[in-house]
């Protein structure tokens, strides 16, 4: 017991003391440096940069350097965002920087992102890579805000998102899974006769493999009607089209709905129920 008391009361070999102070004297210089460095001064090159790189118009108030669990990185506050279709978005505030990961081992760099606005949060990491990969979630976001999406998806929909994905691309495609859930919105189509309202619709998709994507749950509950959808959507052909191959159940058809469905060739069960089959191509479906 004697020993070990007099190893930790012993001082330190003068050698140790001559080559540990020098590099903890850097250490903590470097430290306080980075702490103290005026980032603010690197916001405007900074946004000026990613705004050419993505298109868009960016500009943020100020920035600062940020320590967490997920990296290193920048913290840009304020961050006012204006799209090529005129629609301006304003963020409280957006991180990035380079992510814990052995990705950096092999060359292949690993961010991380955070951004969180008033219509929305999301998170995540990206690889980059010959092929881009990453995953991500997005946590309460206000379709109803986004009109960017109406140019983006086959259908005007509305309501409140959640989601989490884990995706790579192979070959330009996309593959991994992506999950889902919307609350208390409005689903329409040019070519529906009515839009339909939910209150709750989610949905996993698993992309890749044999087909584009399988449709292992799509549900949508709602006022006017239930509905859920399996199946799959073929690679694109030579064409580039997509063949469909989907099963859609519906229940609780509503009678006013139920007349409107019946005037399209197809009848609705008295209990409500109505069961489909779609083909065709995702350009041009049609029932089988």
């Amino acid at each position: 017991m004697a020993q070990s008391q007099s190893i930790l009361v012993a001082p330190l070999p003068k050698a140790l003391v001559k080559f540990a102070t020098p590099i903890a004297a850097f250490l903590l210089t470097s430290f306080f440096i980075l702490l103290d460095f005026p980032y603010h001064h690197l916001t405007s090159r900074v946004t000026s940069a990613a705004s050419q790189a993505l298109g868009v118009e960016i500009d943020a108030s100020d920035s600062s350097l940020t320590f967490g669990l997920d990296g290193i990185g920048f913290r840009f506050d304020d961050v006012r965002v204006e799209l090529p279709t005129g629609d301006v978005y304003d963020l409280d505030f957006a991180r990035l920087g380079a992510g814990w990961s052995p990705s950096w081992l092999m060359a292949t760099p690993t961010l991380f992102f955070e951004l969180a606005t008033p219509f929305g949060d999301a998170e995540g990491s990206f690889r980059m890579g010959d092929e881009l990969s990453g995953s991500g979630s997005i946590t309460d976001a206000s379709l109803d805000e986004l009109s960017f999406l109406e140019q983006m998806l086959p259908v005007r929909i509305t309501g409140t998102l959640s989601a989490k994905a884990d995706l790579e691309t192979s070959g330009g495609e996309p593959l991994g899974p992506l999950s889902f859930k919307l609350l208390d919105g409005k689903i329409g189509h040019p070519d529906m006769p009515v839009t339909i309202p939910f209150t709750e619709l989610e949905g996993t998709l698993a992309f890749g493999g044999d087909q584009f994507v399988d449709v292992e749950a799509f549900n949508l509950l709602g006022p006017l009607l239930n509905l859920s959808i399996s199946g799959r959507v073929e690679h694109a052909d030579d064409n580039g089209d997509r063949a469909l191959d989907l099963e859609l159940n519906f229940s609780d058809v509503a009678p006013g709905v139920r007349s409107m469905v019946e005037m399209l060739g197809v009848t609705v069960g008295r209990d409500g129920t109505l069961k489909l089959r779609l083909g065709g191509t995702l350009d041009n479906p049609s029932m089988l």
